[in-house]
């Protein structure tokens, strides 16, 4: 079975479970997983039901598909990822959101804790870009045509107009929503050094991030 073959088999078992033309695609990195109980009328499909997808291992993440309505849209939300880390090849933790693409999002919105110098706990920040340090890359091998040219376009790979809504609905939740660039490292630097974030913090963090992500598009509703 070719890889294409195996992103239309996923596809298709999806949508058998009832998951017809999603908008948007909601990838929810750690502390944001409860952002899915939020979503109305859910289809819930576990990971391991899932033919042809990968395991999530990080402490937190749950490992559960979610589709539904969420602030008016159809979301189709991801309850952990599958990390390059945790020694899995780059086709599988890029295998979601070719699905995404499959079943009809138009935009997929990705989350994640990071931590950077001079930033504290709960600061809200907007990826504007990314350094690749890892030595790997997602498009290494066949192409395939129906996803996009063999080389993309990565000057507006987090698109331009989303990042501005993400800025102006930002404006109503915190001070600033600070733009930053990020590095993909080839080894896990993140610790768990729990002692040195506030309990208080971490919970204002998630509901404001939850809140965030719920009036993300709001503007755009009829």
């Amino acid at each position: 079975m070719t890889f294409l073959d195996k992103i239309q088999e996923t596809s298709a078992f999806l949508k058998d479970k009832g998951i017809q033309a999603p908008e948007f695609g909601l990838i929810l990195g750690s502390g944001l997983g409860e952002l899915a109980e939020e979503i109305k009328n859910p289809v819930v499909v576990d990971y391991a039901e899932i033919p042809n997808w990968g395991r999530s291992t990080v402490v937190g993440h749950a490992g559960k598909l979610v589709y539904g309505e969420l602030a008016g849209r159809k979301v189709l939300a991801l309850q952990g990822r599958f990390h390059f880390y945790e020694g899995n090849p780059l086709e599988v933790v890029t295998f979601p959101v070719r699905v995404m693409k499959v079943l009809g999002c138009e935009g997929v919105i990705v989350t994640n804790a990071a931590g950077g110098i001079g930033y504290g706990p709960g600061t809200l920040m907007a990826i504007s870009d990314h350094i690749n340090m890892t030595g790997q890359n997602p498009l290494m091998g066949e192409n395939l045509d129906e996803f996009g040219p063999r080389f993309p376009d990565m000057s507006k790979a987090y698109t331009p107009e989303y990042r501005a809504t993400a800025h102006e609905v930002a404006k109503n939740l915190v001070s600033s929503l600070m733009k930053v660039s990020i590095s993909v490292l080839l080894v896990q630097l993140m610790k768990h050094q729990q002692k040195s974030v506030l309990i208080r913090h971490w919970e204002q963090m998630q509901l404001v991030c939850r809140l965030f992500l719920k009036l993300l598009w709001q503007p755009t509703q009829a």
